[in-house]
């Protein structure tokens, strides 16, 4: 059984505040291994918190073995066809959870 049979692409923005003004950073590119599921499918929303605390409904959750990114804006998964912005990612002690 392939537990984690799916490779995502993490998009994450470097943007720095520079005396209070925001300097664009380059954004960087790395790929995890894990599994996608979609949610919301029994016609039940899921609601997450996002960076600025605000509740966001939630279309498909990844989860995997790697520790969090900070910065990271965008998730892909080019195989399924997702590519969503990131609500939330949430560490836990052996996995993480990537909100979509």
């Amino acid at each position: 059984m392939v537990r984690y049979p799916h490779t995502a692409k993490i998009i994450s923005n470097n943007d720095t505040i520079v005396g209070g003004e925001c300097v664009k950073g380059i954004p960087t590119d790395v790929e995890i291994v894990g599994r996608y599921e979609e949610t919301g499918t029994s016609g039940r929303s899921i609601l997450r918190l996002n960076a600025q605390g605000d509740e966001m409904i939630v279309r498909g959750e990844f989860y995997t073995k790697h520790r969090k990114i900070e910065g990271a804006t965008s998730f892909e998964v080019v195989a399924l066809g997702v590519s969503r912005p990131i609500v939330c990612w949430n560490d836990f002690q052996t996995y993480s959870v990537i909100s979509v």
